[in-house]
């Protein structure tokens, strides 16, 4: 299974959320994360892992690219440099998401904020897209237009798009219920106070049961 996560606009929690959902399914399943960032990513300091075995060179040598971080159970794939994304055509990111799900059940890719056109490819190849969105102005404007684009270009039909709210203080919905695309919410993750990065604890517990929503 292909999931994309993405977000127009950064700061959301994007990223811990990926990877705090990569430790939850990699329980039960054969998991890998791919940072589909070139800004480049946060995954080598989040994770210690080498930020020169990215996705550029996995185009070639997938093996060689994939790394298991110390102490986790699952791997991962690390984004690239600003540059390198011209390098990447759609045949390779095809060819890539296809591979990759031949090796793993649940393939995760965290897309950067500042958007690309080969993400467009990734999120066609996948069976979920999670737009992880916070009941606030600033994203709900963001996700509108980035929607509006989706649609005016016909690349999706928005039938696997699906929003997570993230850091939830309430129920009420005050501008993700503003936006013309009423995706279903899957789940939402309350507002943590102090937040202990992508173990922590409470964050674990919610993302345990967004699990069953999200496959």
């Amino acid at each position: 299974m292909i999931i994309s996560i993405f977000s127009p606009k950064g700061g959301v929690g994007k990223t811990t959320l990926t990877l705090a959902l990569a430790n939850v399914i990699s329980k039960e399943k054969r998991t890998c994360v791919v940072e589909y960032d070139f800004s480049p990513g946060d995954f080598p300091a989040l994770l210690s892992v080498s930020e020169t075995k990215n996705i550029l060179n996995a185009l070639n040598d997938l093996d060689g690219s994939i790394q298991r971080p110390e102490g986790r159970n699952y791997d991962v794939i690390v984004g690239a440099y600003p540059d390198d994304y011209e390098k990447i055509g759609s045949n390779d990111v095809i060819r890539l998401v296809t591979e990759l799900e031949k090796r793993y059940d649940v393939v995760l890719f965290d897309i950067q904020p500042g958007f690309i056109e080969s993400c467009i490819d990734v999120m066609g190849k996948s069976q979920k897209v999670i737009l992880v969105v916070e009941d606030e102005l600033r994203v709900a404007a963001r996700v509108n237009s980035f929607l509006d684009w989706l649609k005016i270009n016909e690349l999706s039909d928005l039938s696997n798009y699906f929003y997570i709210k993230n850091k939830s203080v309430s129920n009420q919905l005050q501008y993700i219920d503003k936006i013309r695309y009423k995706l279903p919410i899957l789940y939402s993750v309350p507002f943590i106070k102090k937040l202990k990065g992508i173990d922590d604890k409470h964050l674990i517990k919610y993302l345990m049961k967004a699990k069953e929503a999200i496959l």
